[in-house]
């Protein structure tokens, strides 16, 4: 009876998933993407691009993968809001320091008197 040629290799052999101390199994996949790859090799040091590895092994590495990016996306983007926010404070207390109080409430002094309305007549 000749050898499984989706389990074994062409010596008989079955091969090891690229992630998991397990076997092989049937769907399996490749890793296509250089970032994945790098990620993977978190998990195993040995994973190269091309190796294969189960298809449910391979669609739990791009699913934790996915998560990781989505939370460095989040971050990112609360340490610019965070930054923004800063900046702006700076610029205000870097102007205010420019102004000496002693201009400032002479300016307020010099301003005429608002006319108060009485609305109930």
């Amino acid at each position: 009876m000749p050898p499984d040629s989706r389990e074994k290799t062409p010596t008989g052999r079955r091969q090891f998933c690229g992630l998991g101390k397990h076997h092989l199994k049937t769907p399996n996949r490749a890793l296509p993407d250089r970032n994945l790859v790098y990620f993977a090799q978190k998990i195993n040091p040995e994973v190269r691009e091309g190796t294969l590895v189960c298809l449910e092994c391979f669609q739990m590495l791009k699913k934790i993968f996915r998560i990781k990016v989505g939370n460095a996306r989040r971050l990112k983007k609360q340490a610019e809001s965070i930054s923004d926010a800063s900046s702006s404070q700076q610029q205000s207390a870097l102007v205010s320091s420019l102004v000496p109080s002693a201009v400032t409430s002479a300016v307020t002094l010099r301003r005429s008197p608002s006319p108060i309305l009485d609305c109930e007549q």
